[in-house]
């Protein structure tokens, strides 16, 4: 699978992985929530979010081409499949929710402005909250590998 054919899929596959993220950042919330003993209107509308309410997810569209983008310009290797069985999309998928998605729900400022930006936390103005998600993810070292910073011999 060429990089090309690797962008087809991520993109068609937008939609479930943004739902994924959602609802992850949606229950580690909630868990601290319950943990922390809070209830009110405010914890009932994250209850809601994807069941009892719909939600328009567009807005995380932009962040996640970027992490897509990071991920063929940082970890992915047309060359490391000429000799695996498995797929590049399977990779991708393995990847996306095995190492990305853990490291970005472990990031509280990651999961409030994805809540955020959907309107189930308050926030003077959701766009800043879009805002703050694409400048993380632009910047951010792919799980696995070293940042930039790194000695070379580390």
């Amino acid at each position: 699978m060429d990089v090309e054919d690797l962008k087809k899929v991520q993109l068609e596959r937008a939609n479930i992985e943004i739902s994924c993220l959602i609802s992850a950042c949606r229950l580690r919330f909630l868990n601290a929530a319950l943990l922390l003993e809070l209830f009110g209107p405010r914890i009932d509308v994250l209850q809601d979010l994807g069941i009892k309410k719909s939600y328009n997810f567009q807005f995380l569209v932009e962040p996640y081409s970027i992490l897509c983008d990071k991920y063929i310009q940082d970890v992915y290797s047309s060359q490391g499949h000429l000799f695996k069985i498995q797929s590049a999309e399977n990779d991708w998928l393995e990847y996306f929710y095995e190492k990305l998605m853990p490291c970005l729900i472990s990031n509280n400022e990651v999961v409030r402005n994805i809540l955020r930006s959907l309107g189930a936390l308050p926030c003077k103005n959701p766009s800043d909250a879009d805002n703050a998600l694409i400048q993380y993810f632009s910047l951010m070292t792919m799980p696995g590998n070293l940042p930039l910073w790194a000695p070379k011999d580390y």
